[in-house]
C-alpha cells in the first residue's frame, strides 16, 4: 500500500461514528463480533474507503495468495456502487506485489498490451511484458536481500536482452515518487516501439 498515516476505523457506537476515519461499508452495517475483523469484512470496509487503484492492489494480493477466489471477492462487493464494480474489473491477481498492480494500472491504455507475470524461456517470469517486447520489473522497497538475488537479475537482463527484449527495472521509489517522470519515459519507449521489437524467441 502507499504511505499513509490515516488510520481507518470501523465500528458501530456513537464514539466511532462521530471520529474522523470511521469506515462503513456499503449496504448494512455488521456487528462487531471481534477486536479485529475478518478478511470479508475488512475488503468490505475498504471498498468504501480506498481510492480505486489502492482498491484493485488490495484485491490482486488478496487473489494472488489465494486468501479469497475472485467468486468471494465479487459476493462480498455485490452491493457496491457501479465505480467499485469497475475496479474490480481492472482486478487480475497474477501480480505478486502490489507496485506491480499499480505500474500495470497506470500504464494501461488503448490497444497496448500489457500482461503481468510472463513466462520467458530461458530468462523466467518477468512482472510484466509490454506488447512482445517490453519487459517491465518492479523491485519492492527491500527486494534484493542478498547479493546472489542481485547477481541473478541482471543475468536475466542480459539473457533477455540478448534474445531481443528491452527491459526497464523501476524501484519501490520510482514507482512512488517519480512516476510522472517515470510514465513519460516509458511513454518514450512505446512510441520508438521497443515493445514491437523482433525476437530471437518470444514469449511463453
Amino acid at each position: 500500500m502507499p504511505p499513509t498515516d490515516r488510520v481507518h476505523i470501523r465500528g458501530n457506537s456513537s464514539t466511532t461514528r462521530d471520529h474522523p476515519n470511521w469506515c462503513r461499508r456499503f449496504g448494512r452495517q455488521p456487528a462487531e463480533n471481534d477486536a479485529v475483523d475478518d478478511l470479508p469484512t475488512a475488503l468490505a470496509h475498504a471498498a468504501r474507503c480506498l481510492p480505486a487503484e489502492d482498491l484493485v492492489v488490495v484485491c490482486d494480493s488478496i487473489l494472488n495468495k489465494r486468501l479469497l477466489t475472485p467468486t468471494d471477492v465479487d459476493d462480498i462487493l455485490r452491493h457496491a456502487p457501479r465505480p467499485v464494480r469497475a475496479a474490480l474489473d481492472r482486478v487480475d491477481g497474477r501480480a505478486e506485489s502490489g507496485t506491480e498492480t499499480m505500474v500495470r494500472l497506470r500504464l494501461a491504455a488503448p490497444n497496448l498490451q500489457i500482461r503481468p507475470q510472463v513466462q520467458i524461456p530461458d530468462v523466467g517470469r518477468v512482472d510484466l511484458l509490454i506488447g512482445r517486447s517490453l519487459i517491465v520489473e518492479v523491485d519492492g522497497e527491500e527486494y534484493h536481500s542478498s547479493s546472489a538475488a542481485f547477481e541473478n537479475d541482471r543475468m536475466r537482463d542480459l539473457r533477455a536482452q540478448a534474445l531481443g527484449y528491452r527491459v526497464v527495472r523501476l524501484s519501490y521509489r520510482q514507482v512512488m515518487y517519480c512516476w510522472p517522470d517515470v510514465r513519460a519515459l516509458i511513454n518514450e519507449l512505446v512510441h520508438r516501439n521497443e515493445h514491437r521489437r523482433r525476437l530471437t524467441a518470444p514469449a511463453a
